[in-house]
C-alpha cells in the first residue's frame, strides 16, 4: 500500500493560477493598447479608434489576470515550508515557487501602472490622484522585488537568486524612469489645471 500522504500535486494550483494570470495580463494589455500600436506603426490615425472598443476590453482581461495572480501568490505563500532536515526537496520547490510567482507579479504591475495612473489621474479624479497612485502601486515593485529575492536565496538553487537579482534590477531602473516620467506630467497636468484662463 503507498502512501499517498505525502505533498499532495494541489499545492503546484498556486503555481499554475499565477502562470495562468500574468499571460491574461499580458495578453489583455497587449490588446488593449494594439490599436495605438497599429496607428503608429501604419500612421493611418484611423487604427485609434480601435481604442475605444480595445482599451475596455483588454482592461478588464488584464485586471481579471492580475487578480488570478495576486489568488495564485496568496495560495503560492500559504504553503507551509519544511525545514532542510524535513525535506530539503520539497523545501526547495516550495521556495522556487514563491519566487518565481512575486517575480512574475512585477512586470505585470510595471506594465499595468501607467494604465492605471492615468485612468485615475486623467479620467477618474484628477491629476493628483495620479501623482498619489504612482507613488502607492510604485511602492508595490520594490517591495515584490525584495520578497522575491528572498525566497530566491532561501530556496539555495544556485541559479536562481542570480536570474531573479538581474531581473528585479532591471525592473526597478524601469521603475525609476516610469514613476519619475508619470510623476512629471501629472505635474505638468496639475499646473494647467490651476492656471486662470
Amino acid at each position: 500500500m503507498s502512501d499517498k500522504s505525502v505533498t499532495p500535486k494541489a499545492k503546484r494550483t498556486g503555481r499554475r493560477k499565477t502562470n495562468f494570470g500574468a499571460i491574461l495580463s499580458f495578453v489583455g494589455i497587449l490588446f488593449a493598447v494594439s490599436p495605438i500600436l497599429i496607428m503608429y506603426a501604419t500612421q493611418v490615425a484611423a487604427y485609434g479608434w480601435l481604442g475605444i472598443y480595445s482599451l475596455p476590453i483588454g482592461g478588464v482581461a488584464a485586471v481579471i489576470g492580475l487578480w488570478h495572480m495576486i489568488g495564485g501568490i496568496r495560495q503560492t505563500l500559504k504553503i507551509g515550508t519544511p525545514t532542510e532536515s524535513e525535506d530539503l526537496v520539497e523545501r526547495t520547490k516550495v521556495l522556487k515557487d514563491k519566487s518565481i510567482s512575486i517575480a512574475l507579479l512585477v512586470p505585470v504591475l510595471l506594465i499595468t501602472l501607467p494604465l492605471i495612473s492615468f485612468v485615475a489621474g486623467s479620467m477618474v479624479v484628477g491629476a493628483y490622484a495620479g501623482i498619489i497612485t504612482v507613488f502607492a502601486f510604485g511602492a508595490t515593485v520594490p517591495a515584490a522585488a525584495w520578497f522575491s529575492m528572498k525566497f530566491a536565496i532561501q530556496s539555495k538553487v544556485k541559479s536562481l537568486p542570480i536570474v531573479i537579482g538581474i531581473l528585479m534590477a532591471i525592473a526597478l531602473v524601469v521603475l525609476f524612469f516610469e514613476a519619475q516620467a508619470l510623476y512629471q506630467h501629472f505635474i505638468w497636468q496639475s499646473k494647467i489645471g490651476t492656471q486662470d484662463i
